[in-house]
């Protein structure tokens, strides 16, 4: 049923219904419902910024928060994003991400940090590297950003 079928259906109701507080209680669960809905809509993706490391160039988009991804292909997905702007096999020394309500580095992942676990790839769950549903992220600079720009900005 769509947002209009629902609605029309409980103004049908309403308007059948002889108690004036029924329509008010109504009211008060298409409330609840609709911020229910537009809330498990925002908790169902992870927004991605990518203007503080790329300027004007950089974009803000969101990718579904899939909890069977894992952080190889998550950050595949952004660095996409990015080429030709960012060189491949950059992450955290030119890029990384920040989660931008906390300001927390997400510098213990990818690569490196596989490696640093005797492992060629971060096969770990988002979760597992602290990355929620809902979370907002920026892609910023990382310890050495010249390693990781393709070409010179100049915004």
């Amino acid at each position: 049923m769509s947002t209009k079928e629902f609605q029309a259906k409980l103004d049908r109701v309403v308007a059948t219904h002889p108690d004036a507080d029924h329509a008010q209680i109504l009211g008060r669960v298409i409330n609840v419902f609709t911020t229910t809905a537009r809330e498990s809509v925002r908790e169902a993706f992870i927004r991605i910024d990518s203007r503080p490391l790329l300027g004007a160039r950089g974009d803000v988009w969101e990718e579904p928060y899939d909890p069977n991804l894992t952080v190889r292909h998550f950050l595949n997905k952004i660095w996409f994003r990015m080429r030709p702007l960012v060189r491949p096999f950059t992450y955290p020394d030119g890029w990384v991400l920040r989660d931008s309500g906390s300001d927390r580095l997400f510098t213990g992942m990818g690569r490196p940090w596989a490696h640093s676990q005797g492992l060629s790839e971060d096969d770990r769950s988002l979760r597992e590297a602290g990355i929620n549903p809902g979370s907002a992220l920026e892609v910023v600079p990382g310890a050495h950003v010249s390693l990781a720009l393709g070409e010179p900005l100049g915004d």
